[in-house]
């Protein structure tokens, strides 16, 4: 079966992050896709994280969470997937998981400084954060 054909059975909210995700995925798989669209589907991301649609912002953003190209679309959608594992919200919480993402995003340094100086940032606070959570 065809994913779109299962957009007939869905509502229109699921189909647009069903379509948002294989661009996701899609736009991974060729090296040569423009900038733009990458920074769209991050932007399309965002914006459903910031709609309260958290579920679907961090399952929109998890195809970024492997992904090899070094821009500043993979090193923020890395960013803002650390944020929801830090915080749990969308997915289940995990601080380790959150650090792994917050060092991704800023070995990106080079493509996305200001991304990697927040990365760094973040990734400071909550080891500083799981130090105290472990002191008697």
């Amino acid at each position: 079966m065809n994913p779109s054909d299962l957009c007939f059975r869905r509502p229109i909210m699921a189909c647009t992050l069903m379509a948002a995700i294989s661009c996701a995925v899609s736009a991974c798989d060729k090296p040569g896709q423009a900038p733009t669209d990458r920074q769209q589907i991050v932007e399309r991301c965002s914006s459903l994280i910031a709609q309260n649609q958290l579920k679907e912002g961090a399952a929109c953003l998890q195809p970024f969470e492997t992904e090899t190209t070094a821009d500043a679309q993979t090193a923020s959608a890395q960013f803002q997937l650390g944020q929801l594992y830090e915080s749990g919200r969308g997915v289940q919480a995990d601080p380790d998981h959150a650090l792994r993402l917050y060092r991704s995003a800023e070995k990106l340094r080079p493509q996305a400084p200001d991304v990697a100086d927040r990365a760094a940032k973040s990734a400071t606070q909550l080891i500083n954060r799981m130090r105290q959570a472990e002191e008697p």
